[in-house]
């Protein structure tokens, strides 16, 4: 779900900027209420994809925290036994 997230989010960006560009090329030199209501959406949907590429990122951390935190409650469970073995 992580790495989804994370593509989601790339994805969003790239095709909105994409299309942020189209519509200014596509406007020429001359400056019109088209080209006035592009910052409206293309901003917001931009920054969405941003949060929720960074929401991935998070997940994909936490993940790794988990990992890295079953890991050591493992080892520390080997030494914890081995320790009460030892002593009588």
């Amino acid at each position: 779900m992580d790495r989804f997230l994370e593509f989601t989010g790339i994805g969003i960006v790239i095709v909105t900027f994409g299309a942020a560009v189209a519509v200014f090329m596509s406007a020429g030199h001359a400056p019109g209420p088209g080209l006035l209501g592009v910052p409206t959406w293309a901003l917001p949907t931009i920054v969405g994809g941003v949060v929720l590429a960074a929401f991935g990122r998070m997940l994909g951390e936490l993940k790794a925290l988990r990992h890295e935190a079953a890991k050591q409650t493992g080892t520390l469970d080997k030494i914890s036994s081995y320790l009460s073995r030892r002593r009588p």
